[in-house]
């Protein structure tokens, strides 16, 4: 784009901080933010090799962002009986990456900093707290504030999240489009790291509750309940959540984390599990109850000068753990407006060309988010992790949609993984189970 445009970013969470990072280089940048600050409820956040290599590119620092590399995915029936074990650099030594864990509101914090440090190269985002945006004209640009301000904008991006008062506006159907529930819901707490290891030596567990490994531990029972546990902050804390579908909570949920747990539920709920997941339950201060929702993959993500990202655009369960890592590659895509090789483009015509890959992408996953819910193609499992942790970028998309390519070559994935994907199934009985990585 060979001239600065006036951008008005929509929504302060990570994937709007994040977009301002990357076109602060070149332009102006104002995120309008409904909350005061840091608004990130206490959860934790596993982001994939894609979202790491992008976001190191642009300046974040792990230590700052609290975030560990993480070593095995371990699967555990409710005894902790361990079904199988899966160790993660079999695929990161490959795409030279990780798979990480992190507490959310570091890394929210980290993104703050990219967003707004002086030390990048352009001029830092300007941040508007405690406003609302009440309209947005997506063709011309205008953004219209609750105070009554105008923000003129070339470019417009919907970062607003799940509950997104763009997304209509860009659709422009008869109907509007909400995410919906997916039918479960998610307990959602972290521990202290003294906590923890004080539970696990009362159990007589001698193995490191704080390691660096997912845990996922299910009910194989039908009940499609399951705990996923795994370290951040560098194993200072225990994330955790204890996932289970809504028929069998007696009282609504929602998808805000604001929803407080009720007062022993979560005991009620996994009474059969391993006392140790009790134990964890009991200690939790204030565990919240979100119900997990997604939404189906929309006919385009922009209009005029309006783009939506992040969860605006393809809100997503998190049994693939895709939904940060999307968000990322979304803002990674504005890159093309930092490009002398786009200087010639339109607005609008940039606009396309990120629709034309990052809605291709996220709907395949989105896709292959709700198949694995219910395990229907649990033996496609390789296929989907390396399509997952595989993206070249916005620019080398396009280089191959133009010559008729497929947008991802899987380079690493062979029939070998399918095979071994397929026996791990059999063993997971296809149909019962439900496996969640949050």
């Amino acid at each position: 784009m060979a001239r600065i445009l006036n951008v008005t970013i929509v929504g302060g969470g990570i994937s709007g901080l994040l977009a301002a990072r990357v076109l602060l280089e070149k332009h102006n940048v104002t995120i309008v933010e409904r909350y005061a600050g840091n608004h990130e409820f206490g959860a934790a956040i596993t982001l994939g090799p894609t979202a790491i290599n992008i976001i190191e590119t642009l300046g974040f620092d792990r230590k700052r962002g609290g975030t560990m590399a993480a070593e095995k995915i371990l699967v555990w029936n409710k005894n902790l009986d361990r079904i199988s074990e899966n160790l993660t650099k079999k695929y990161t030594a490959k795409l030279s990456g990780d798979f990480t864990f992190s507490y959310r509101r570091d890394v929210w914090d980290e993104f703050l900093r990219l967003a707004t440090s002086n030390e990048f190269p352009g001029s830092p985002a300007k941040i508007l707290w405690e406003c609302n945006v009440v309209n947005v004209d997506v063709e011309s640009g205008t953004v219209y504030l609750d105070d009554g301000q105008k923000i003129e904008s070339d470019l417009v991006i919907a970062a607003d999240g799940i509950r997104s008062s763009v997304r209509n506006l860009v659709l422009q159907q008869e109907e509007s489009v909400y995410a919906r529930p997916s039918g479960s819901s998610a307990f959602r707490f972290t521990i202290p790291a003294p906590v923890v290891r004080e539970i696990h030596l009362k159990h007589g567990r001698t193995d490191d509750p704080l390691a660096p490994n997912m845990n996922l531990y299910m009910s194989m029972d039908g009940s499609q309940r399951t705990c996923v546990t795994y370290p951040c902050r560098f194993g200072q804390l225990l994330s955790c959540a204890f996932v289970v579908p809504d028929k069998l909570i007696a009282r609504e949920t929602i998808e805000s984390w604001a929803a407080e747990a009720e007062e022993g539920e979560i005991r009620r709920l996994f009474h059969d599990f391993n006392p140790i997941f009790l134990d964890l339950a009991d200690r939790a201060e204030k565990p919240r109850c979100w119900r997990l929702r997604d939404q189906d993959p929309l006919h385009t993500y922009t209009r005029g000068c309006t783009m939506l990202i992040g969860d605006a655009a393809h809100a997503m369960t998190p049994h693939l753990g895709q939904g940060g890592t999307q968000a990322i590659e979304d803002a990674a895509a504005f890159e093309l407006f930092n490009d002398p090789d786009y200087d010639a483009c339109t607005v609008e015509e940039i606009l396309q060309m990120m629709d034309r890959v990052r809605r291709q992408r996220a709907t395949q996953i989105q896709t292959w988010t709700r198949e694995f819910q219910t395990w229907k193609k649990r033996a496609l499992e390789e296929r989907y992790t390396w399509y997952c942790w595989t993206y070249p970028g916005i620019k080398e998309c396009l280089k191959r949609l133009n010559a008729g390519l497929e947008m991802i070559e899987l380079k690493h994935f062979n029939d070998t993984d399918a095979k071994h994907s397929q026996q791990q199934a059999l063993i997971a009985k296809p149909g019962v189970l439900q496996e969640v990585v949050p």
